[in-house]
């Protein structure tokens, strides 16, 4: 302190050294109260704020880019837009990507039909919790296990992800993580997995996971080459493949399209899989044509029905078939023959 102040300090009266020494004090105990009811109040500040925007729970920054559209430029499905047939069909429906946005999780939960299986992706911080209140209104639940692609590390699925040169005991690990995110799943379905699941030891960590715990498989045909239907039967894994992808293009002729076709494909095989994301146009377009099904005599069922139906005898080829619609060819049906090359692009982000 220069002298001159110390000299002022100095000769102040003691009662006012006293009472500035007070009022110092009091203002740093006021200041530590505030902050620390503010730091008390930080988790459950954040929780709140998080859920009246869902979007910044997400660790992994990825939003779509799709339609907010809910406006159908025609509400009913009649025979005109879907092709009528006598042969009898079942439909499986898996919507996926949930367990990141609260209001997108309760309006799959309580607006789609128990029969529709919800996936929800092992890096919501709240995916258990939503998961068994999808189980509670009777809904089968599927766990997204994430897995390697053909073009990681640029197609990044996540730090629970199984790698092909992780060691068993590693990938067993991170599959034991995934189960305990979205707990009593019924299912497990593959996020991305091009490469790790063309090969079979690794495909058969997979299955055994599946066999001990009594879980079915559904597989998005992201790999040309997947050992899944070998190893799940040699297991006894019921396994599907999903054979359409509803919503990959994002619009409205596109996926009454697609939905077309997902009819057509259930008369043809007995049971086809449609897998879809919780878009608002998606929820729009269900929402009218689920309703519409039993006037065809196609019913939705659940994984349970499912198996059965597709334990059923094969039936002939239907006639008429009309061409799938794929935005994104990496998890398109596989054709005859292999492409020259595969993309994957992840199905959505962390909360």
């Amino acid at each position: 302190m220069p002298k001159r102040l110390r000299d002022s300090w100095q000769t102040l009266p003691p009662l006012y050294k006293k009472r500035l020494w007070q009022g110092l004090g009091a203002y740093a105990a006021v200041m530590l109260a505030l902050g620390g009811w503010a730091w008390s109040q930080h988790a459950s500040a954040k929780t709140a704020w998080n859920e009246q925007i869902p979007q910044i729970e997400s660790e992994i920054r990825h939003v779509y880019l799709s339609p907010q559209l809910t406006d159908l430029s025609n509400p009913d499905f009649s025979l005109a837009d879907i092709h009528s047939a006598t042969e009898p069909g079942a439909i499986l429906l898996v919507m996926t990507d949930l367990g990141l946005s609260k209001q997108t999780d309760e309006r799959a939960i309580h607006d789609m039909p128990e029969q529709v299986v919800l996936a929800f992706s092992p890096y919501g911080k709240n995916a258990g919790t939503r998961a068994a209140a999808a189980q509670k209104d009777g809904h089968d639940i599927a766990a997204l296990i994430p897995m390697e692609p053909t073009t990681y590390p640029k197609d990044d699925p996540g730090p629970l992800a199984l790698l092909a040169n992780n060691s068993a005991r590693d990938n067993e690990r991170l599959l034991g993580r995934v189960f305990a995110a979205v707990p009593k799943a019924a299912a497990g379905i593959n996020y991305m997995g091009s490469r790790f699941l063309t090969d079979a030891e690794n495909t058969d960590l997979v299955m055994k996971a599946m066999e001990s715990r009594k879980m079915a498989f559904i597989e998005t045909p992201a790999a040309y080459g997947s050992s899944i239907k070998k190893v799940a039967t040699a297991r006894d894994v019921p396994a599907f493949s999903v054979d359409v992808f509803v919503d990959d293009r994002a619009t409205e002729p596109q996926i009454r399209a697609q939905l077309a076709e997902l009819e057509r494909l259930s008369r043809q095989k007995g049971v086809a899989v449609g897998m879809m994301r919780p878009l608002p146009l998606t929820f729009a377009l269900l929402t009218n044509w689920i309703p519409t099904l039993e006037s065809r005599n196609i019913r939705l069922v659940n994984l349970a029905d499912a198996q059965k139906a597709q334990n059923a005898p094969a039936r002939s080829a239907a006639p008429a078939a009309l061409t799938p619609v794929n935005a994104d060819e990496a998890v398109a049906p596989a054709p005859p023959s292999p492409p020259a090359s595969t993309q994957e692009a992840p199905i959505n982000g962390a909360e």
